[in-house]
């Protein structure tokens, strides 16, 4: 029982996972240069409770080609991120992708 309802719940996240994959690709792609390059050169920290998907960061690092990691503390980071970007909106600013 638990079997099926493991392989049941991984098709259906599929699709959702791919789409992700695929969005986090685009973005990529429009991002500035010089963040590109960090990018590039340190790898990805996944965040947040997505970051929690099992197998996303593999399916991530699949896609991209780029090294990808999940944050010590995925959930909690984000906040304490949000806090310190807003502390300094000068940094916010050069780092903000534009729409």
């Amino acid at each position: 029982m638990r079997l099926a309802r493991r392989i049941r719940t991984r098709s259906i996240a599929a699709p959702s996972r791919s789409k992700g994959a695929i969005s986090s690709t685009a973005c990529l792609e429009r991002t500035r240069p010089e963040l590109a390059a960090d990018i590039i050169e340190k790898g990805v920290v996944l965040t947040g409770g997505g970051a929690l998907l099992r197998g996303i960061d593999w399916l991530l690092q699949h896609v991209t080609q780029l090294p990808v990691r999940v944050a010590e503390d995925p959930l909690s980071c984000v906040a304490r991120g949000a806090g310190k970007a807003l502390d300094d909106l000068e940094l916010l600013k050069k780092v903000a992708i534009p729409p």
